[in-house]
């Protein structure tokens, strides 16, 4: 039942029924409409959480300790699609690192339905070239030995980090589909195989058939860029940032076997085949499926995950019907020491039972805004330009919705928020950019900082 469908019901059987319906009958409806509500899954266009964590059967008390603790940015605990605890501010983008290969994955089930994908298809068919050549046993690799991280193809790739590439194998070591290693060559590659065979972007394809569809409220296509490092490839990894309650919405949905609203979003049959084992890693107790990690026994269920670098998650408990989210700042170089430990903390040490037989629910709140002033488009137009802080090259460009500016962290746009003379709110990154001006009454000398009591 979805939200159109709750406020017909209630307008027709509830209020009516004051007037028209016995009280016995009345009160009957009432207790089989709150059922209705309560059982939901999916969310509408906004979240509904339990009035308190308590109950939902968590602790607020021991939920408030582990997450103060945990330097994290944002918490989000789901439980049968309804908000458990947030911590932090959920409505903030973060760097997404290589939870975005989940979402890839995502759109290969949706788009290999379609019949656009052949997973059989070799490398060399798809006329996959490098800056490196390829060898004739390397075009061998199926895009399905991709999915499994598992090409046996060993070049250099974008977004590699110093621990990749202490352990990429020697050059041809291992015939495709042989050998399990964590390849961001792989994983950058199906992205161009994607485009290539889709013809489309990546990011406007997840807007099209996951983000709409699950009402991701602050998911925008500037949110994604392609990170070329043209010295080693010509295969850009394709970055996402997201904040923490559209990331909970991905694992709603696959908690929920693909199905959203009545509609099956990803099959049902690439969700299972994508998050069942297909290779043992080199971390004892975790698999990988096709982009996904997965853990046969995480204290004592089974779980599988989307995980990026510092203890960026998405975790979904199939049996438990939780899903975690966890976002950490790598803006500012954050890092979780011990994200498996805060997740057990959550999850089972801050459990106190089941939920009670009739819960409350209340919206979920937006997490407060940046007061902003308002320019003109005259006035925000002075500010376009390319301009240089040390060795980083700013640009400031024009849209319909205001300023942005790209340079730091990656080729990401954020958005310009002005709030004060001179003075702007780098939105997600949080920091400030200010200017001076010349005689000319052109900006200048920009400079960026932390925002005051930040």
């Amino acid at each position: 039942m979805n939200r159109q469908d709750i406020k017909d019901y209630l307008t027709n059987t509830i209020f009516h029924g004051i007037f028209r319906m016995k009280r016995k009958i009345f009160f009957f409806s009432f207790i089989l409409l709150f059922n209705i509500i309560a059982s939901a899954q999916n969310p509408g266009e906004y979240w509904m959480r339990f009035k308190t964590p308590e109950q939902a059967g968590w602790s607020s008390e021991q939920l408030e300790e582990v997450c103060r603790n945990s330097n994290v940015n944002s918490i989000v605990l789901l439980h049968k699609g309804k908000i458990v605890y947030t911590y932090g501010n959920y409505c903030r983008r973060i760097k997404c690192h290589s939870m975005r290969k989940s979402f890839l994955s995502a759109l290969y089930g949706i788009y290999i339905d379609r019949g656009m994908i052949d997973t059989a298809a070799t490398i060399g068919s798809l006329n996959i070239t490098d800056t490196t050549p390829l060898t004739s046993n390397e075009k061998e690799a199926q895009v399905i030995d991709l999915l499994k991280a598992r090409s046996g193809i060993y070049l250099p790739s974008g977004q590699e980090t110093v621990d990749m590439k202490k352990s990429r194998p020697q050059r041809g070591s291992h015939p495709h589909g042989t050998f399990w290693y964590y390849n961001n060559w792989d994983f950058n590659v199906l992205g161009t195989i994607f485009r290539k065979k889709t013809n489309k972007d990546i990011f406007e394809a997840f807007k099209e058939n996951i983000a709409d569809p699950l009402y991701m409220e602050d998911f925008r296509l500037m949110d994604g860029v392609y990170d070329y490092d043209t010295l080693y490839t010509s295969h850009p990894a394709y970055v996402f940032r997201m904040s923490a309650r559209d990331a909970a919405r991905f694992g709603q949905l696959f908690l929920q076997k693909g199905r959203w609203n009545g509609e099956q979003i990803v099959p049902q049959k690439w969700l299972e085949l994508s998050t069942t084992s297909h290779s043992v890693t080199t971390t004892p107790g975790i698999s990988y499926g096709y982009l996904w990690w997965i853990a046969e026994d995480f204290k004592g269920m089974k779980v599988y995950y989307a995980a990026g670098t510092n203890g960026q998650r998405i975790l979904v408990i199939p049996s438990s019907e939780i899903v975690v989210v966890i976002n950490v700042d790598t803006y500012r170089g954050r890092y979780i020491r011990d994200v498996d430990t805060l997740i057990a903390c959550l999850v089972v040490g801050s459990r106190t039972g089941d939920a009670i037989s009739n819960p409350e629910f209340v919206p979920l709140k937006k997490s407060a805004g940046v007061c902003t002033i308002k320019l003109s488009r005259k006035e925000q137009h002075r500010y376009v330009g390319r301009y240089s802080i040390g060795d980083t090259i700013l640009t400031v460009s024009e849209t319909a919705d205001g300023l942005i500016v790209n340079g730091p962290h990656y080729s990401y746009k954020f958005s310009l928020l002005p709030i004060g003379k001179n003075r702007f709110f780098i939105e997600d990154i949080n920091l400030e950019l200010t200017f001076d001006f010349n005689g000319s009454g052109k900006p200048t000398n920009p400079q960026i900082k932390k925002p005051a009591g930040g």
